[in-house]
C-alpha cells in the first residue's frame, strides 16, 4: 500500500484512506475539501462530509472552515500557511480565481454537507420523501427499549405459553425471562446480524418421554427406599471428602449427616409431584451409580441400588434433553430475529416513529428498491458530487451498502478513511468484513504512516511488537504498516527518563508456587496494586521537591475491560490517597454516589426520624467517623446542633422546592 500523496492525489472513483490514530485523518478530510473546491469547482453543499458522532461532526465543520480561512489569506495576499496550502499555492497559477472559489465557499459555509450518518439519512428521507415513502410527520425517538421490550414480552408468551412444562421451567433458568431477548435484540447493532446454524424446528417429544418414564420410575422406587439409600450413603466405604466426613462433631453431628440431609431435602423438592422433574438439580449425580462407584474407598466392595442405575439413566437422558432444549433455544433466536424485525416495523409505521437504525435500513431499501430506474441514486449523485467518509472502520453492513451503491458510477469522487485495526469494535456497530469488502473493491488504496500524536519512542516501539509477527490482525487484507513519527525526538520532554512503552508479565510462579495459573480475581488484585503503587511512584514528589514537569495524576489514563476492573483499580488507588475518577456507562442512578445522596435526602425530607440522619451523617457526602456519631449521641446539645441542619434543610426543601 503506498503512502497517501495529499497534494496530488486524482480525485475521482472511489479511494481508500487507511489510516491509525494520530495520522492526520482528519486534516486529510479538509485538506482534500479544499483541493475539490479548487480542483473540480464544487460548492460547499455538493461535498458530503460523513463522520461518526455530533461532536466528531462539529471539529470537522471547524477544522475544514479554519482550513478555508488559512487557504483565503495564502490566495489573497501570500501570507504562508501550512504544507498543503503552500504547496496548493504553487500548484495553481489563477491565484485570484482560486482565491473567489475559497470566498464563495466561505460565504456558503454554513450550507456544507457535513453529518453523521444518521444526519445524513434523516436529510435524505425529508428530501426524498416520496422517493422513500416517508411520512412527512414520522417522529424521531432517540430510545426504543420500551418497544424492544414489548415485543419480547409478546414472542416470550406466544412461544412458550403452550411449550412442554419442562422446557418452560428451562428456559426460566437459563433465560430467566423476555428480558433475555430484549437484550439479544440490543445486541443487534445492525438489522444485517442473524444467528448461525440454521436449523429447523426441532421436536422435544421423543427424549421426553423416555425422560418422564424415569422421572416416574425414581418416583416409586424413592418413596419405598429413603431409608435404605440413606443408611447406603453413610456407609464408611465412601469417602469423606466427597460424601462428608463421619465424625461426629462437638453438637454430635457429623458432616455427613449434614450432607445426606441436604441432598435428601434437594431430591424431595425434585421429586415433588408438583414438581416438573426437570432440570436435574446440582448435587443429583451424587445418587448416580458413576459417582459412587467412584466415590468408593480403596479395598471396599461396590455400593448398589436400583435407585443409583435409576439415576445414571436419568442424568444420562438430562443431557440428551438438554441438548435438544438448547438447540430449540437457539431456534428461538433466530424465530425472535425475524418476529422483532417484522413487529418493530409494524408497530413503529402504526405508532408513526422511527429510531436512528430505521434512517440507515430506510434509505438502504430505498436506493436498493428504486424499481431498477435508479433515480433516487442519480438524484443525491447529482446532488453530493464528491463523498468523504470519515471513522469508515465504524461502518456496519447496512452503512456499506449506502455508500457503495450511491457513489459507484465512475463520475462519482468517493474517499474513505479508516484505520482497519479498529474495525474490530464491534460494540460501536463496526463490521470488519464491511471493510474488507470496500477495502477490495476500491480503485485506490492508500495509507497515512506519518505519527503527530506519538512520542517517536512510542512508534518505534510499536513497530517493534508488530513488525515481526506475520499476520498480526489474523486477515490478510488487514496488514501492519509501519508507523513513522511525524515529530522529533525529544527525550528531556520525558519525565524521570521513562522507557516510551513497558510491558509487564505476571509470573504465576511468584504467588501460587505451584506452576499453576493464578485465579483471575487474584490476578485482577495483583494487577491493580501493582498499577496503583506505580502511579504512586511517578506521581510523588522527588526528594521532597514538585518539579513543574513531573507527572500528575490527571496526566494518567488507566485502560481496563469491564466496569468491575475500573472499580478494583480506584480501590488500589484510594488506598494509596491517589484522586481518580471512573469514565463508564453505567446508569448515575446505580452508582455509590447516587445511593448515598438518596440517603441524605431521605434524611433532609423526614428530619425527625433519627435512624435517617445517622445514616446521612456517615456518608461520605458529609464524612462523619463512628466515633464522631458516637459523641454527638452522647452530647444532647451537640445532636440538636445536628439534627437543625435537615430541620432547615427540609423547611427550605418544603417552601421553596427540591432545587
Amino acid at each position: 500500500m503506498k503512502q497517501f500523496d495529499l497534494a496530488n492525489a486524482p480525485l475521482y472513483g472511489a479511494n481508500l484512506i487507511e489510516a491509525g490514530a494520530g495520522t492526520g485523518k482528519t486534516y486529510a478530510i479538509e485538506s482534500l475539501f479544499l483541493r475539490l473546491i479548487l480542483e473540480k469547482k464544487l460548492t460547499v453543499d455538493q461535498i458530503l462530509v460523513v463522520t461518526f458522532t455530533k461532536a466528531a461532526t462539529e471539529e470537522l465543520k471547524e477544522r475544514i472552515r479554519n482550513k478555508l480561512i488559512k487557504a483565503k489569506d495564502t490566495f489573497s495576499h501570500g501570507a504562508k500557511s501550512d504544507i498543503l496550502i503552500d504547496s496548493l499555492y504553487e500548484k495553481y497559477d489563477d491565484h485570484a480565481l482560486a482565491a473567489g472559489l475559497i470566498r464563495k465557499a466561505l460565504t456558503d459555509f454554513n450550507e456544507a454537507a457535513i453529518f453523521t450518518i444518521h444526519g445524513f439519512c434523516a436529510r435524505i428521507l425529508s428530501e426524498y420523501s416520496f422517493e422513500t415513502g416517508t411520512l412527512f410527520d414520522t417522529e424521531l425517538v432517540t430510545d426504543q427499549t420500551d418497544l424492544t421490550q414489548e415485543v419480547a414480552e409478546d414472542f416470550w408468551r406466544i412461544s412458550l405459553y403452550e411449550a412442554e412444562p419442562e422446557f418452560i421451567r428451562y428456559s426460566l433458568k437459563k433465560l430467566k425471562g423476555p428480558g433475555f431477548f430484549s437484550k439479544l435484540l440490543s445486541r443487534q447493532v445492525s438489522s444485517c446480524k442473524y444467528i448461525i446454524p440454521a436449523i429447523e424446528k426441532p421436536g422435544l417429544e421423543s427424549h421426553l418421554y423416555d425422560y418422564r418414564k424415569l422421572i416416574q420410575k425414581i418416583r416409586s422406587v424413592w418413596n419405598v427406599s429413603k431409608d435404605e439409600i440413606s443408611g447406603l450413603l453413610r456407609d464408611p466405604a465412601l469417602k469423606n471428602n466427597i460424601y462428608g466426613n463421619r465424625e461426629p462433631a462437638d453438637n454430635g453431628i457429623s458432616g455427613r449427616d449434614i450432607k445426606i440431609s441436604a441432598l435428601f431435602s434437594e431430591m424431595e423438592r425434585f421429586l415433588d409431584e408438583r414438581s416438573v422433574g426437570f432440570p436435574i438439580f446440582d448435587k443429583f449425580e451424587y445418587f448416580t451409580a458413576e459417582k459412587i462407584n467412584k466415590s468408593v474407598k480403596a479395598k471396599h466392595n461396590a455400593l448398589s441400588h436400583p435407585l443409583f442405575d435409576i439415576c445414571d439413566g436419568i442424568a444420562e437422558k438430562s443431557r440428551e434433553v438438554e441438548a435438544e432444549f438448547e438447540k430449540y433455544i437457539l431456534y428461538l433466536k433466530r424465530e425472535f430475529i425475524k418476529f422483532a424485525g417484522r413487529e418493530l416495523d409494524n408497530r413503529k409505521k402504526n405508532k408513526n416513529i422511527q429510531y436512528y437504525e430505521d434512517l440507515l435500513i430506510k434509505v438502504r431499501d430505498a436506493i436498493l428498491n428504486d424499481s431498477g430506474n435508479n433515480d433516487l441514486a442519480l438524484g443525491i449523485r447529482q446532488k453530493y458530487r464528491a463523498a468523504l467518509i470519515d471513522e469508515f472502520q465504524d461502518t456496519d453492513p447496512v452503512q456499506y451498502e449506502i455508500f457503495s451503491n450511491l457513489f459507484n458510477a465512475k463520475e462519482s469522487v468517493l474517499f474513505i478513511i479508516g484505520d482497519p485495526k479498529q474495525a474490530i469494535y464491534g460494540f460501536r456497530g463496526a463490521d470488519i468484513f464491511s471493510y474488507m469488502k470496500a477495502a477490495a473493491k476500491a480503485d485506490s488504496k492508500n495509507t497515512l504512516t506519518e505519527n503527530w500524536r506519538s512520542d517517536p519512542g512510542l512508534v518505534d516501539a510499536v513497530n517493534a511488537i508488530f513488525s515481526d509477527v506475520k499476520k498480526p490482525f489474523i486477515f490478510n487484507e488487514i496488514s501492519f504498516t509501519r508507523g513513522v513519527s511525524g515529530q522529533e525526538e525529544n527525550r528531556s520532554c520525558r519525565p524521570f527518563s521513562c522507557v516510551p512503552l513497558t510491558l509487564w508479565h505476571l509470573f504465576s510462579n511468584k504467588y501460587t508456587g505451584k506452576n499453576r495459573p493464578i485465579p483471575k480475581i487474584e490476578a485482577e488484585r495483583i494487577i491493580s496494586e501493582s498499577v496503583a503503587s506505580e502511579i504512586l511512584r511517578l506521581t510523588k514528589p522527588v526528594d521532597g521537591k514538585e518539579p513543574e514537569d513531573r507527572v500528575r495524576e490527571g496526566d494518567i489514563a488507566i485502560l481496563v475491560r469491564t466496569n468491575d476492573q475500573a472499580r478494583t483499580v480506584k480501590e488500589s488507588l484510594l488506598k494509596r490517597k491517589i484522586p481518580s475518577v471512573i469514565y463508564c456507562h453505567d446508569n448515575v442512578f446505580a452508582s455509590g454516589e447516587a445511593a448515598q445522596l438518596e440517603r441524605v435526602l431521605a434524611a433532609v425530607s423526614d428530619p425527625s426520624n433519627v435512624k435517617k440522619i445517622k445514616s446521612a451523617l456517615v456518608t461520605d457526602i458529609i464524612g462523619l467517623s463512628g466515633n464522631d456519631l458516637d459523641s454527638a449521641c452522647q452530647d444532647p446539645l451537640l445532636w440538636d446542633r445536628r439534627q437543625a441542619v435537615f430541620i432547615e434543610c427540609s423547611n427550605i426543601w418544603n417552601r421553596h422546592g427540591f432545587i
